[in-house]
């Protein structure tokens, strides 16, 4: 909250008495969080001393995260819609200056701050053992935004040698790839979210370990089965 005490003019109605035109502004809520795509009222509370207020003008700092409309008010109470526009792999803020002018032409300002929320993901399981030979296991990114629109997950394995992730990419929820056991070892395989081909959010991972079977052999009426090799020492 900027006050002005010594803003020129004289004249400007409300307050009389002749003494120095002053005003003072108050923008709230002062800090607000948003899921790009959401609004949010911010409200200008003016006090003014022997002069009016002719407008109070709105302006984002960074309007590719934070757009407001409208720019001006003429009216008490002084109001503009903030809209969060974009967000980030990390939460981005824009602040917002409400600017009075005086009927005797000095101005007040006030600020408040916008952050716009990244949006988060988690995959699950978070990790999975597996055997050579399973069948395909499903792993489902979640992701926690408002606005799912262009939203897509890529998924990818860093070891695609033990463990390989079809399909690479999902763009409906839920968001779904299966992992595939080929090798035995350790995959880390990743969900990344991305909004019309931009990256969003911090990636989330899970660990797949991969083992083989264990060697075994049955006799069953004189039929040996095996699943590994079986050596005889019978020469």
């Amino acid at each position: 909250m900027v006050p002005c005490s010594t803003c020129g003019g004289g004249g400007g109605g409300g307050g009389g008495g002749g003494g120095t035109p002053s005003c003072t502004v108050t923008l709230a809520p002062s800090t607000t969080n948003l899921w790009v795509g959401s609004t949010t009222s911010l409200t200008a509370t003016t006090t003014v001393s022997n002069t009016t207020i002719s407008n109070v003008a709105f302006t984002s700092g960074t309007t590719s995260v934070v757009t407001v409309s409208p720019a001006s008010d003429h009216n008490s109470p002084y109001t503009t819609t903030a809209t969060a526009v974009s967000d980030g792999v990390t939460a981005k803020t824009s602040t917002i200056t409400a600017t009075a002018t005086m009927a005797s032409g000095g101005t007040c300002s006030s600020t408040a701050v916008v952050t716009v929320r990244a949006c988060t993901v988690t995959l699950t399981p978070s990790s999975k053992i597996m055997m050579v030979g399973d069948p395909p296991y499903p792993f489902t990114a979640t992701v926690a935004t408002i606005n799912s629109n262009g939203v897509s997950v890529a998924f990818s394995s860093n070891n695609t040698s033990s463990v390989t992730v079809s399909p690479a990419s999902d763009n409906s929820s839920p968001y779904i790839t299966n992992a595939t056991a080929v090798t035995a070892g350790t995959a880390i395989l990743t969900a990344s979210v991305f909004r019309n081909g931009i990256p969003k959010c911090t990636p989330a991972t899970s660990t797949v370990t991969v083992s083989y079977n264990d060697p075994w052999w049955q006799v069953k009426d004189a039929d040996v089965s095996t699943n590994g090799d079986l050596y005889s020492a019978i020469p």
